[in-house]
């Protein structure tokens, strides 16, 4: 187990120094555009609590490993179609939740490891016109991505349902 957390390079907390404000405002994008790749899947994005970020960190990973269909989840297959992430209801778009099992890796994105410094680097190629290309800034670890894509959730989709809920607060 410690072998596979260090061939991994998940680590177990993200860079302190890590936010969403922080990324150059290209690298914003493609979090957005991976973020919302993932709004299409069961994907937990709530932060995670401090020393929990194991179950964020193995989601993400496998969503950026190669799988060329979508799963059904298993509660999909059995029928009982809403899931549900940290007591929230599920935001799905369709009446079957998909894992995010392999999702990020068929929308482009591929995990490089970079031996020499000691961390991953994200990195989207997408054909033209299917949204941006490119390496998502001053991440080192699958940890990183997932802060900076529960923070993407909160302000964007989170931020926006409560600014719906009450327009004139």
């Amino acid at each position: 187990p410690a072998r596979a957390a260090r061939r991994r390079g998940s680590g177990a907390m993200p860079s302190e120094s890590v936010s969403l404000a922080s990324l150059p405002e290209g690298s914003q994008c493609l979090v957005a555009h991976a973020g919302r790749s993932l709004l299409r899947t069961t994907f937990c994005f709530a932060e995670p609590l401090a020393g929990k970020y194991q179950g964020a960190v193995a989601a993400l990973e496998a969503s950026l490993q190669p799988q060329r269909a979508p799963q059904r989840t298993i509660a999909a297959a059995l029928g009982a179609f809403a899931t549900k992430c940290n007591d929230a209801p599920a935001v799905g778009c369709n009446d079957q939740a998909v894992s995010s099992s392999g999702q990020l890796w068929r929308d482009g994105w591929r995990c490089e490891r970079n031996a020499a410094q000691h961390c991953l680097r994200f990195v989207r190629t997408a054909s033209q016109g299917r949204g941006p290309s490119g390496e998502v800034a001053n991440l080192r670890s699958y940890a990183d991505f997932a802060r900076v894509l529960a923070e993407w959730y909160a302000e964007e989709v989170i931020g926006a349902t409560s600014t719906i809920a009450s327009p004139l607060a």
